[in-house]
């Protein structure tokens, strides 16, 4: 869950609206294609469920894209992890990891420490704000649409 095994560059070329050689460090998942994409296109789409945002001022703009919401990245493995799960979180700069199930949460700040080398302590406030983020989307994404919440 390292920066080096889940960020990955991306490209996009529209030659005459997107200006060559432009940079942009917005941080993107895919969940932001459908928004950005129907955004373009000039599609509306309802946002309330959605969890992506649209991308296009990044891209057409060149606007750098605010990073205050939180991302969230689950891996579940098998053999020697026995299909146990581990998990990232990030809001900003700051990322709370785990490489394994069996490994505690480490808690970064990417503007800091890109190499992810030197983990921030428990005590620090965003390793709270990031834990209690984290245990709202496992929640979340365990959660069965067509049943109640007080079963």
């Amino acid at each position: 869950m390292y920066e080096g095994g889940i960020r990955v560059p991306a490209c996009v070329s529209w030659p005459g609206t997107i200006s060559p050689g432009q940079s942009n460090n917005s941080v993107g998942l895919t969940m932001d294609l459908f928004p950005t994409l129907s955004e373009i296109a000039g599609i509306s789409v309802p946002g309330e469920n959605l969890d992506g945002i649209s991308l296009a001022p990044a891209l057409l703009e060149g606007r750098p894209m605010a990073n205050e919401r939180a991302l969230f990245w689950v891996r579940r493995e098998g053999n020697r992890y026995g299909g146990r799960v581990y998990y990232a979180a990030r809001i900003g700069d700051f990322k709370l990891l785990q490489n394994s199930p069996f490994e505690p949460m480490e808690l970064y700040n990417l503007a800091d420490d890109p190499g992810e080398v030197s983990p921030l302590g428990r005590d620090h406030q965003m390793y709270g704000k990031l834990f209690r983020s984290l245990q709202r989307h496992i929640i979340k994404s365990g959660s069965v649409p067509w049943q109640r919440g007080d079963s």
